[in-house]
């Protein structure tokens, strides 16, 4: 699985983005643990001068081993903090950062609307050197106050195991995710503590080759957002076995 990776001195700042939808960090096993409880991970933050604003300003506080980030979400107020960036990249060099929660928590309250803490989601994590992991700017969404009514929009990638066990593919076939690259199963989570991290696809369970939704295991409070014309009908390809041409 390759990253796509924007540097700030080739690229302009419109594509200066990296979200990290799927990709694997160096210390954890992606076939481990799908799904696990979040842990209480706590970042401090500070609220931002009104003088912190500004590309010299921004440039100052990242010498200074500090990221500026915003809060966002929830139809609560937009707001800006500065973390410090070494207790930050212990949370963004993990594997699944944009599917566990941490909780963020700001000294005299983060808005006038919410209190001191909150939990969050890394939305998205904007780098200067991907290559040495130097930071930019992090966007947090909050976890909203009534998921039951305004779950969590996430994309979940696939993992597909036991392939070997398909006579097709060991004859020199491959299977064919049937989403975007790097863009999984887009789904509604409005259960904090079972956020799925990744999708476990088992081609034990295909059928003909073929694996739908109904061979997943979905973790309490989640479901697949609906799809275009003919990936409605709650059964949808998922994965399937295709032949290498030539």
């Amino acid at each position: 699985m390759l990253l796509r990776v924007a540097t700030a001195r080739r690229l302009p700042s419109a594509v200066r983005v990296l979200s990290r939808r799927m990709c694997w960090a160096r210390t954890d096993d992606p076939h481990l643990d799908p799904v696990v409880p979040s842990p209480d991970r706590v970042l401090d933050a500070a609220h931002r001068a009104s003088d912190d604003f500004g590309q010299h300003r921004c440039r100052e506080m990242r010498k200074n081993g500090l990221t500026p980030c915003n809060v966002v979400g929830d139809r609560l107020p937009y707001v800006s903090l500065a973390v410090d960036t070494k207790a930050l990249l212990a949370f963004i060099k993990r594997t699944h950062c944009q599917r566990e929660l941490m909780k963020l928590r700001v000294e005299g309250g983060i808005s006038p609307h919410e209190g001191e803490e909150t939990y969050v989601l890394p939305q998205e994590i904007q780098y200067e050197n991907r290559q040495s992991f130097k930071l930019e700017h992090v966007t947090f969404r909050r976890w909203p106050r009534d998921p039951a009514r305004n779950p969590v929009k996430l994309s979940v990638p696939l993992v597909f195991v036991h392939q070997e066990s398909v006579p097709a593919i060991k004859a020199g076939s491959y299977v064919h995710e049937m989403f975007e690259t790097g863009q999984g199963l887009r789904c509604w989570v409005s259960d904090r503590e079972h956020i799925p991290r990744f999708f476990l696809a088992d081609m034990r369970r295909s059928v003909n080759g073929d694996l739908r939704y109904e061979h997943l295991d979905m973790p309490p409070g989640v479901t697949p957002r609906k799809y275009k014309a003919g990936r409605t009908d709650g059964n949808f390809l998922v994965g399937r076995v295709t032949r290498v041409r030539g």
